[in-house]
């Protein structure tokens, strides 16, 4: 089975990245028999060193730097080039596959990460045109394909209720953690430094989130705020965002400033992901306030550091989180803000939600995300339908 993976994506750090990375590598430890050949672009290529000899980097130009260039590529020019290498069949993780692809011969797996468009297009940065473009490609997509994975039983609910996508057509493989890089030990000397760098104490509350507007800030500062009328805001709020949506962005700094909670939320812009591990670490608390989400990697990140989590009792939330979370309505702020203050209040059951936050994470390993992705592959390789 010749394989090829279209792991080209932006440069800025996310789920995309990671997941990107945690499959390849996982594939490489479990998979010696079969041939892979990885598209890659330039800038993440040392991510993949030492891969064994029946994987095979292809490095893609980095002048495909913008999302309109990638999309030309994927859809002209890659579907002749995997014809040329006599691919049997392209991986596609990035939401998007070539549509044309069947009229190579050639089969197609595509991963969806993505359902918002459909269900908060009205939340999805870029303008209507942007929306109308990513909508057709990744429906499209879907219905050439042979097989969808998606990263939930939600996930592919929202999909299958959306789309006219018969279930047996779309299979759930969930996501993993990697507890060599999310784990409650820690550095004193880097937390220190890192801590005096951006101003934070040894109380905080965390979320990490890319500044779309379905990662609801503002709820959150909302409650936040109610929170500090209350007399908490010996509580810092960190928040860790890779900037995604510039204009949402800039209206978070702004209800900062005109709610004058400079001096306890700090915004930490496009950290790098290395370091994440020590704001999980040491954080009170991890909020996270998303009303729309295939997954959820944050929230089990965090309970691989041994924090207690409190997240969004809707979408893929309880599904993942289980009973290892506290749970809040993401649309009330009165309500957020309740229950970070119960928790706050309550050192056994934070106790009790960190045994279970990390007895959780054992669900989800990358191994298992890449062995039941290698079942699809070699499923769909040997099935009749092109």
């Amino acid at each position: 089975m010749r394989t090829a993976i279209n792991a080209v994506c932006p440069s800025i750090n996310g789920g995309h990245k990671t997941y990107n990375n945690n499959i390849i590598k996982h594939l490489a430890k479990i998979d010696s028999k079969n041939q892979y050949f990885i598209f890659i672009s330039s800038d993440s290529i040392e991510l993949f060193d030492g891969l064994p000899n029946n994987f095979k980097i292809i490095e893609v130009n980095s002048f495909i730097n913008s999302s309109i260039k990638r999309l030309i590529w994927l859809q002209i020019f890659l579907p002749f080039k995997l014809k040329i290498m006599a691919v049997d069949i392209l991986l596609s993780p990035m939401n998007i596959s070539p549509i044309m692809l069947r009229y190579f011969k050639i089969k197609s797996i595509l991963v969806n990460h993505l359902n918002l468009q459909w269900l908060y297009p009205n939340d999805m940065p870029g303008g209507r045109l942007r929306l109308h473009i990513l909508c057709f490609f990744m429906e499209h997509s879907i219905y050439q394909s042979q097989k969808v994975i998606v990263d939930s039983e939600n996930a592919k609910k929202e999909l299958t209720n959306k789309l006219s996508v018969k279930g047996n057509k779309v299979d759930v493989i969930h996501l993993g953690v990697d507890i060599s890089k999310f784990n409650a030990s820690h550095n004193p000397l880097m937390v220190k430094k890192l801590f005096k760098k951006y101003g934070i104490n040894n109380k905080y509350l965390l979320y990490v989130a890319n500044t779309t507007k379905h990662h609801n800030y503002i709820k959150l500062l909302e409650a936040y705020k109610l929170l500090n009328e209350n007399n908490n805001n010996y509580y810092q709020l960190c928040l860790i965002v890779q900037i995604t949506n510039e204009k949402h962005y800039n209206e978070v700094l702004d209800y900062i400033k005109k709610n004058e909670l400079d001096n306890h939320v700090i915004v930490i812009s496009n950290l790098q992901t290395e370091l994440l591990s020590y704001f999980y670490q040491k954080a009170t608390l991890y909020v996270f306030p998303s009303y729309c989400e295939v997954f959820g990697l944050t929230p089990l990140e965090a309970m691989s550091c041994g924090t207690p989590v409190i997240t969004s009792n809707v979408s893929a939330m309880p599904e993942i989180c289980g009973d290892a979370a506290m749970y809040f309505d993401p649309y009330d702020h009165k309500d957020i803000a309740l229950k970070i203050n119960l928790l706050l209040h309550d050192l056994m059951l934070r106790n009790r939600l960190v045994r279970k936050g990390l007895k959780r994470v054992k669900y989800y390993s990358w191994e298992n995300t890449a062995r039941k992705t290698l079942h699809v592959l070699e499923q769909t390789y040997n099935s009749n339908d092109i």
